[in-house]
């Protein structure tokens, strides 16, 4: 039986990577620039700030564009800065205060350069006091400045959100007429101490000196991190009593992180029920174990079963069969639904005040809709219940609780009001005889975990077949390749929607591949191809083609 060769945590990685070809210019012209200045002590926090151009009518610079940058900041003003461009892998910088040296490298690579920069004195400004009724982002004030360039008609116009707390402009609009406008967005904001290995380069990269000597480190350099603080335990939700959205959101966030707490120990399982287009039923199981650095994935469903044991710094990992396609949606799906609020924040103007509704008895305050994205919450517990994003639909039935974590014991997704997938989640701490779960799997050879994207196989593409952007939704086709690279037939597995399913035929076929080799000859060999595409207009996830590969035993 052929073996899939893509990890789904590797085809997440890869599917952030995989956005259609921008061109060049536009890469140029539209950047987030690394945050300089002084350090910024005390005022721990991480959050992702996003950048959106979207062109003016008959611009020169035509082409919508999306940016994101993962920002950390520690206690002692270090910063770490993840910055993901369309078409270009994912590159790191750290700018180190204490040590007064700046490292950069490129996700991937085996090498980070080090250089020094002055020493900056830390800022030393005091909060500004913000009136009461202060524009809130991300649960916190802000003050609002605009200004305008320009003496006869107006050249650009600057709107900016700045929090005198975190000493940073959540929200700047740049507007230039006949170019187009360009925000700058920092969501899902966090004021908890950052892990201090992120202000490190990790281990198993070397450092090189851009200058020929590095200036000699301080001597307490190792011992002058802070001592990690412990956050305060998070508020729950609780019963929305105004029509604010964006502060029912921040109390949401405050108390549901992303993923479960990294420093607990934990077993999750999920029971999940998958019906395709045509109707048919299939049931699959998930299971991930994780203590430490250390974690244990599997899956099971029909035809398809997948484990993988992932180590300080190898991975192991073996597959047989097509994994059903919306149990890689699984992870994105919990616990909160970030496109969908993140297209609402974009498009509403600002205070966005709450519908109220009744649906079998339960009192809901909803968002309303934003270019197709709506965020519904059920008002006695804060809590959302649905979130809707062009056409898809996830239903937040019930809520659990674990180690100050909250998560969705049970969710249902649905697409054009047909349900694809419904899943129950139980999650339960480990018990001093898990050890044995996270041994490497007899006979598998170990993979680095250096490299956060890699293949095990060699079916590389030489061209891909593309969909057009009016298309929403994925689709997973098995293609039949010939000893020339040629795909000869495709055979659709799965689709979100049936006007899909011919395009993503189509596009299957019109792909190229290596040619596959053994005993030095050129065979075939199946594959899978998977298409993921989202409209144009969505400012947030544009058109993206990605692919996985299955290789030959």
């Amino acid at each position: 039986m052929a073996r899939r060769t893509v990890t789904l945590r590797i085809l997440s990685r890869l599917l952030a990577l995989a956005i259609l070809p921008t061109s060049a210019l536009a890469q140029a012209a539209h950047i987030l620039p690394l945050q300089l200045g002084a350090p910024v002590v005390g005022k721990p926090f991480s959050g992702t700030r996003t950048l959106d151009y979207e062109p003016a009518q008959n611009s020169s610079d035509p082409v919508p564009y999306h940016a994101e940058e993962k920002q950390f900041r520690d206690s002692a003003g270090r910063t770490r800065s993840e910055f993901t461009y369309p078409g270009r892998l994912p590159t790191i910088d750290i700018l180190d205060f204490v040590a007064h040296l700046h490292y950069h490298w490129v996700v991937g690579d085996s090498v980070a350069t080090r250089s020094p920069f002055p020493e900056v004195a830390p800022s030393t400004r005091e909060p500004a006091k913000l009136d009461a009724d202060a524009p809130v982002v991300e649960g916190l004030p802000t003050r609002y400045s605009h200004s305008v360039t320009g003496k006869d008609k107006i050249e650009k116009s600057i709107e900016s959100w700045y929090s005198p707390d975190l000493q940073l402009a959540m929200i700047t609009i740049i507007n230039q007429p006949g170019v187009g406008k360009t925000t700058y967005r920092f969501v899902h904001v966090s004021h908890a101490e950052p892990d201090a290995s992120l202000f490190r380069v990790p281990e198993g990269i070397a450092i090189e000196d851009i200058h020929k000597s590095a200036p000699p480190a301080p001597a307490n350099q190792e011992t002058s991190s802070p001592a990690k603080l412990a956050p305060d335990k998070p508020p729950l939700p609780h019963a929305i009593e105004d029509d604010n959205y964006l502060e029912a959101l921040a109390r949401f966030h405050a108390a549901v992180p992303r993923w479960l707490p990294l420093n607990s120990s934990y077993h999750r399982h999920s029971d999940i029920r998958l019906i395709d287009i045509y109707g048919k039923e299939s049931s699959a199981t998930v299971d991930d174990w994780h203590k430490g650095q250390l974690e244990r994935d599997e899956e099971r469903a029909s035809g398809w079963s997948s484990t993988v044991v992932w180590g300080t710094e190898q991975y192991w990992s073996t597959h047989e069969g097509i994994s059903p396609m919306h149990l890689a949606d699984l992870p994105d799906l919990t616990p909160r639904p970030g496109p969908v609020e993140r297209r609402i924040r974009i498009y509403a103007q600002g205070y966005v005040e709450m519908k109220q509704l009744k649906i079998e008895g339960t009192n809901l305050r909803c968002s309303g809709k934003y270019a197709g994205a709506e965020l519904c919450f059920n008002a006695a517990t804060g809590f959302p219940v649905s979130a809707a994003l062009d056409g898809e639909l996830v239903v937040y039935e019930q809520w659990g609780e674990f180690n100050g974590a909250n998560y969705p014991t049970r969710l249902a997704l649905y697409r054009n009001h047909r349900l694809q997938m419904e899943a129950t989640t139980t999650v339960t701490p480990l018990n001093d005889a898990s050890d044995a779960l996270f041994q490497p799997i007899p006979g598998v050879t170990p993979i680095s975990n250096s490299i956060p994207v890699s293949r095990e196989d060699g079916h590389r593409v030489l061209w891909w077949g593309q969909i057009g952007g009016s298309d929403y939704g994925e689709a997973l086709v098995r293609v039949y390749v010939d000893e020339s690279g040629l795909v000869r037939r495709a055979e659709l597995l799965d689709v979100d929607d049936i006007s899909l399913g011919p395009k993503a035929i189509s596009a299957a076929k019109s792909t190229v591949y290596m040619p596959a080799e053994k005993d030095g000859k050129r065979v075939p060999f199946e594959t899978t191809f998977q298409t993921s595409n989202w409209s144009r207009n969505d400012p947030i996830r544009v058109a993206a083609t990605s692919l996985q590969s299955q290789g030959t035993d």
